[in-house]
């Protein structure tokens, strides 16, 4: 719409000034492309403006995780690598229930 309103105005505006005898069809079929084309890269532009705010709200977001406090690793307790042994979990008195039926782990 915007397009639209600046070129019927430009149109206006140079065929009054060829009607004056200020500017020849010449010079105004020459200013009216080159308007037009300035145009068409000021709107590629714009268009891209909405990827690059994108792109920067990314980089904050991301900058923001980068920022946080490393977490502590007291209180953690490894596990041995030795060959030839495994961690054990035992499940003691735990019960689930499911669509299917229930069971119990003693």
């Amino acid at each position: 719409m915007f397009k639209v309103i600046i070129t019927l105005s430009l149109l206006a505006l140079g065929g009054m000034l060829v009607i004056h005898e200020q500017m020849n069809i010449g010079q105004f079929v020459a200013a009216e492309i080159v308007i037009l084309l300035l145009m068409a890269a000021v709107e590629k532009i714009i268009l891209r403006i909405e990827t690059v705010y994108d792109v920067l709200t990314a980089l904050e977001k991301i900058g923001a995780v980068t920022d946080l406090p490393l977490e502590r690793n007291e209180g953690l307790t490894r596990l041995s690598n030795r060959p030839g042994q495994r961690p054990r979990c035992a499940a003691h008195r735990s019960r689930f229930r499911s669509h299917f039926n229930e069971a119990a782990c003693a």
